[in-house]
């Protein structure tokens, strides 16, 4: 009954409809949302995803080169700046569903006590962390560029410099592999921090990895950066794109968390750090050159 419902919604000739996802979260909980939307809706679910280094970014630009020729209906995306460029531009609709949300911090081993530990971004940039070894994600893909934008765009050009050459100090080691490999670093004891996000912790500790995560606030005062995991319509919308988007939020979002340690539902987020999406979208490549120049990457 409820198959023959969607089907008079859709209202199409289509005799095979389709709907495209492009998804930027991680492989797995997007395939169980995918592989229950395909039980529940009417209509084939493709799904096309990126891989963890590159995840997000690729798809972007894919959006972006087939602005003109649209091939997805839904983009869903765990990067706030990423879908608010693409809105600004007119790529997605200006409003979408939000699905859960995850704090950005600091991964340490678990043997680590938490007077051993900063109490800030700012505080990591002190002199007490010196050479103590953090790990960062290449910031020109995933979360850790926009990161960089973000503070970048509240701190203003002279105290967001002066934070990277604080963090440098620590001894930062750029890796490649994304969030998952900064997690890494922390576990086998190369580093004794490492920048990410909280859903990449979560993931390591459920295959029992020695790690735990630090929800790292701006300062005393700034709260942590949130980032909600969402689901926009690409432009133009389609009848399937709109019944998908109107299943994630009746259904679709309840999986993906279920799926998905670390992703919260959004009434259970912190306060988080306040700034413009839009403005931190602006300043991320310039953050990203900074801080690539200031770590000595090549």
């Amino acid at each position: 009954m409820k198959r023959l419902a969607w089907l008079l919604l859709l209202g199409c000739t289509d005799s095979d409809p389709t709907v495209v996802v492009y998804d930027g979260l991680d492989d797995e909980p997007g395939r169980m949302v995918v592989a229950q939307a395909q039980r529940e809706l009417p209509f084939t679910v493709k799904r096309l995803g990126d891989t963890e280094a590159t995840k997000t970014a690729g798809l972007v630009h894919r959006l972006r080169l087939e602005a003109s020729f649209p091939q997805a209906d839904v983009f869903v995306c765990g990067e706030p700046l990423s879908v608010a460029a693409l809105a600004a531009e007119g790529v997605l609709l200006s409003e979408g569903e939000v699905l859960a949300g995850r704090v950005r911090g600091l991964v340490v081993h678990s043997d680590r006590e938490d007077v051993q530990c900063p109490s800030s971004w700012l505080d990591l940039a002190s002199d007490r962390w010196h050479d103590q070894g953090l790990a960062v994600a290449d910031p020109r893909y995933g979360s850790t560029g926009a990161h960089l934008g973000v503070l970048r765009s509240v701190l203003g050009e002279t105290e967001y410099r002066f934070l990277l050459r604080g963090l440098n100090e620590v001894g930062v080691r750029l890796v490649a592999g994304g969030n998952r490999a900064v997690v890494d670093e922390v576990a086998q004891g190369e580093v004794a921090f490492g920048a990410t996000d909280a859903d990449d912790v979560a993931a390591a500790q459920a295959l029992g990895q020695p790690v735990r995560f630090l929800p790292l606030p701006l300062d005393q005062v700034r709260g942590p950066w949130i980032m909600t995991a969402e689901a926009r319509l690409v432009v133009p919308s389609t009848p399937e794109g709109v019944m998908y988007l109107e299943w994630m939020r009746k259904n679709g979002a309840k999986v993906f968390r279920s799926a998905a340690p670390g992703w919260l539902h959004p009434d259970q987020l912190p306060e988080g750090l306040r700034y413009q999406p839009d403005r931190a979208s602006e300043e991320q490549s310039v953050a990203v050159e900074e801080a690539l120049q200031i770590f000595g990457a090549s």
